[in-house]
């Protein structure tokens, strides 16, 4: 599926079912080329069980580039205050003022292609250019509109 000045890379498309279906990832992190010729997968981490979903939210943001542009898919787990658990997929868009304004034109320009293409991907998205805008209790009160326990 091609976006102003390129297309979505397939593998990045089959890390993201296999993060959707395997649960084999934590999260991904999508961006473009150096040639601006396609979004394709610029990080995957691999799954670890002993760090809370908390836990693993921050150490994605410790890990995000000051400079360039990502999307980043992140499963959010969480329990409901009536009972049961929740696991929804969300896209964040980081675009750090330091980015290049092509790198900001083309990252916004992809967003529309990449989750048609990321089918299953939540509704809900985060837009942060910086770190203090990625707060997890509140990101995790807008996806579970306030339904999940410590919130």
């Amino acid at each position: 599926m091609a976006f102003l000045g390129g297309t979505i890379d397939e593998k990045a498309v089959e890390d993201f079912m296999k993060l959707k279906f395997g649960k084999d990832y934590d999260f991904l992190f999508l961006g473009r080329r150096e040639d601006f010729s396609a979004i394709e997968t610029k990080h995957i981490e691999p799954k670890n069980d002993s760090l809370s979903n908390e836990e693993k939210f921050e150490k994605l943001r410790g890990m995000l580039p000051k400079d360039h542009a990502l999307y980043v898919i992140f499963s959010f787990a969480y329990e409901l205050k009536e009972g049961g658990k929740r696991d929804k997929l969300m896209m964040m868009s980081w675009v750090p003022s330091e980015a290049t304004q092509k790198d900001k034109m083309v990252h916004a320009s992809s967003k529309v292609s990449l989750k048609r293409k990321l089918e299953g991907v939540g509704e809900e998205s985060v837009h942060a250019s910086e770190i203090s805008h990625l707060d997890y209790t509140e990101i995790l009160k807008d996806i579970s509109k306030g339904g999940a326990v410590g919130v």
